[in-house]
Order: C-alpha cells, then sequence, then structure tokens
C-alpha cells in the first residue's frame, strides 16, 4: 500500500500535464490529482494498492524531460571527441546510443538525458532541472544539476554535484559516486546560468543516494 505522502516524493521525478497541453506547477502535489485520493464524496483513501498507483502514473504522468520541445541531441557517436561549446541554456540534452567517445558540454542546459551509453567519458557543465543517465554501461560522468537520478545501469561511476541526493532506481549494479571533480574558468558562470544553489551541506549529498529499490520492497499491498 502506498500514502499520499509516498506519491508525492516522486514529484521530483515527473510532471504532470492538464488536458489543455499545459504543465501543473512543479510546487502542485501529485496526489491532489489522483481520484483515489481526492474523492468526490470527500472521504478520500488513506493508502492504495501500489499497483493501482502505478497504472495511474503509467496513464496520467510524463516524464519531466519529455515537456521539452527544444531539444538538441547527440545519438550514435562511436569513436569520437565532441565538445559542444555553443549555448544550450534552455534546451534539453539528450545523449542517446553513444559508445568509446568522449563528450564535452561547455554550456548550463535544462534537462539531460544520458541512454543506452557504452564505455564514455561525459562531462556536462550544468543541469538546471533533471540529470538522469539509463540504460548505459561503464559510463564515467561529471556533472553539477539539481537532481541526478540513475536507473538500470552497470559498472558506471558519476562525479557529482547536486541540490538534491541522487536518485537510484530499478536494476543498478557497480555504480559509484564521487564528489564533483570539475573545473575550469568558465563552469561557475554556467552553473550561476544555471540557477543552481552551491553551499557547503549539498557537498556530500552524492554520499547519501535515495534508493527507489529499497523503498518499493519495503512497500506491501497486503
Amino acid at each position: 500500500m502506498v500514502s499520499a505522502s509516498e506519491i508525492n516524493a516522486l514529484r521530483v521525478l515527473f510532471a504532470i500535464i492538464k488536458n489543455d497541453g499545459s504543465l501543473v506547477k512543479t510546487n502542485t502535489p501529485i496526489s491532489s490529482y489522483a481520484p483515489f485520493f481526492v474523492a468526490a464524496s470527500g472521504t478520500a483513501a488513506a493508502k492504495v494498492k501500489i499497483t493501482a498507483a502505478v497504472e495511474w502514473i503509467q496513464n496520467i504522468i510524463n516524464t519531466s524531460e519529455k515537456m521539452e520541445s527544444n531539444i538538441f541531441e547527440i545519438r550514435g557517436i562511436s569513436k569520437a571527441v565532441t565538445i559542444q561549446e555553443n549555448d544550450l541554456q534552455g534546451k534539453c540534452l539528450r545523449l542517446t546510443g553513444c559508445e568509446d567517445s568522449y563528450i564535452y558540454i561547455n554550456s548550463s542546459v535544462n534537462y539531460v538525458i544520458v541512454s543506452s551509453c557504452f564505455n564514455c567519458v561525459i562531462m556536462i557543465a550544468a543541469v538546471s532541472k533533471i540529470c538522469s543517465m539509463e540504460k548505459c554501461e561503464r559510463v564515467l560522468l561529471s556533472v553539477a544539476a539539481e537532481t541526478i537520478r540513475i536507473g538500470n545501469s552497470i559498472d558506471c561511476k558519476l562525479n557529482i554535484y547536486s541540490v538534491f541526493p541522487p536518485i537510484l532506481y530499478g536494476d543498478n549494479r557497480a555504480i559509484q559516486l564521487g564528489p564533483h571533480n570539475v573545473a575550469y574558468e568558465e563552469l561557475m558562470a554556467h552553473i550561476k546560468k544555471a540557477k543552481i544553489t552551491i553551499n557547503t551541506a549539498n557537498l556530500l549529498n552524492w554520499t547519501n543516494p535515495v534508493l527507489m529499490k529499497t523503498c518499493l520492497l519495503q512497500t506491501s499491498d497486503a
């Protein structure tokens, strides 16, 4: 069973689209849109089965990065060195299907998805919202972001600075987390442009990841 507060914890991962196509504000609780928590009779459920919650999420909520229409994509490069220094402020960056390559993004971006990459070294200056790594293997990622999440990846190392603790979900294996390790002249300018909060309390967020799989295993339908 899951409660409204547990559903609301997913707010950092998802964004809600209204029927008119606009986005719901990020400070709006997800549970306020769930029919089982907002009953017309005024007798909302305290907890619901996790299967019902998952089905509702799949039907109603889309991942945040899919909201971006302004996308910059690097796809399928192999045995290459790519340096992107153009201003990508406000864009969604997608790195998909790259292998045996070095990729350097010297810019601030809105969202990042690193998907299905193999044996790559990736540096991204600053991500104002969510940086996601999924289905990757033997990838070294260095990034500063508001939120970082890793899913279904193997033998990857991330050197990170994040405002919130990193989120690990799905079947991750041999994931290493470490402190942010990038320094160059324009870096702080990119971080400020991305509006990422810098303070000493966040420097050790990489040591305290949120394990979503563990949380789900502790939840029972019984």
